[in-house]
């Protein structure tokens, strides 16, 4: 089986029976920080896609689908393309990857908070309108 895209160790990993899927994905070193949870993929042999949101199971340890794959199988996981630059005074600026159910405070925290100098009352967001290409 072969398992692609954000992982630690991508390559062709030799399962002598079904395994679940967080057990092949740890066998390829884990997922990186800007892996896409939301959309792995399993390919099978035969051409069918499998997409799954594994991200409750791998960010929250919660209870997911048991997902088994075999020999032969593909899974690929894609690059999380949401991502939010916080600038200004933070004590880290830079883009972040955004999550599920992050909030405005959760980025800012992402950056480490907000800097002794800051101005609270001169903060401004800017949304990029994905339909429009028009910042909002």
């Amino acid at each position: 089986m072969a398992v692609l895209g954000e992982v630690g160790e991508a390559g062709s990993y030799y399962l002598s029976q079904s395994e679940e899927l967080s057990t092949v994905l740890a066998m390829a070193g884990g997922v990186t920080s800007r892996a896409d949870l939301q959309n792995i993929r399993l390919l099978s042999p035969d051409g069918a896609v499998c997409t799954i949101n594994y991200e409750p199971v791998l960010r929250e340890g919660a209870e997911g689908p048991h997902i088994q794959c075999g020999a032969g199988d593909t899974v690929i996981v894609p690059t999380n393309r949401s991502r939010v630059a916080v600038l200004g005074a933070v004590s880290s600026p830079g883009v972040y990857s955004v999550e599920t159910d992050d909030t405005l405070l959760d980025m800012i925290s992402k950056a480490g908070g907000v800097a002794e100098k800051a101005a609270p009352e001169h903060t401004l967001i800017m949304r990029h309108d994905a339909t429009s290409g028009q910042p909002q």
